[in-house]
């Protein structure tokens, strides 16, 4: 009696990647037809509890309802860019040193890709992420709101969820113009719907 006995366990411990998560924060922003790019989400969090840098991994930013021709993303002036916003552009937040990623799509299509590197940490990523911007080109833009979307993969296999963010579209009334050359001794005139009509101007001398 009182004997004990002694019994060695061996436990393993499985590692599992957790994935990025993305929260965008800002409240909804406006963009105005003819008007500067704006920011899409100046706020927007990143983290990763167990990834210190998003080496192999893509950040993904898309207009992913509501796209309309004209609509582009890009990175704000803050962003040092090799080649400017084109595919195969070196990118870096600190005036071309350190390289976090590679443009794959250029945004111009309303999809914007960004291959990461080793130096690509949690941090960096969100200061990026908060420079991403929207714009429409073109000169009557289509007033359908937009959601922009961002998407992480971490390059060990995880891959956030989406993070959504809706940009409002303001149009602004443009001034009419006259295209073409118009002949001396010839006056125009709206003819009440959408056309111009040129009428000869008949010269009247002294009676």
């Amino acid at each position: 009696l009182g004997a004990t006995a002694t019994k060695t366990v061996t436990v393993s411990v499985l590692n599992i990647n957790d994935a990025p998560v993305i929260n965008t924060v800002s409240a909804a922003p406006v963009f105005i037809e003819d008007g500067a790019a704006i920011l899409v989400d100046p706020a927007i969090q990143i983290t990763d509890g167990d990834s210190a840098d998003f080496d192999g991994g893509t950040l993904t930013v898309d207009v992913s309802a509501g796209y309309a021709p004209g609509d582009t993303l890009a990175f704000d002036g803050t962003v040092t860019l090799s080649a400017g916003m084109t595919n195969g552009s070196l990118v870096s937040l600190d005036g071309g040193t350190t390289t976090i990623g590679t443009i794959n799509v250029d945004g111009t299509g309303g999809t914007l890709t960004l291959d990461l590197t080793d130096s690509a940490t949690p941090a960096l990523i969100e200061q990026l992420a908060r420079t991403v911007t929207f714009e429409n080109t073109s000169l009557e833009p289509d007033t359908t709101p937009r959601t922009v979307s961002f998407t992480l993969s971490d390059g060990d296999g995880g891959t956030s969820a989406i993070a959504d963010q809706t940009i409002t579209i303001t149009p602004v009334n443009d001034a009419p113009e006259i295209l073409g050359t118009v002949q001396a001794g010839t006056a125009l005139s709206f003819d009440g719907v959408d056309d111009i009509v040129a009428t000869p101007i008949t010269a009247m001398g002294p009676e």
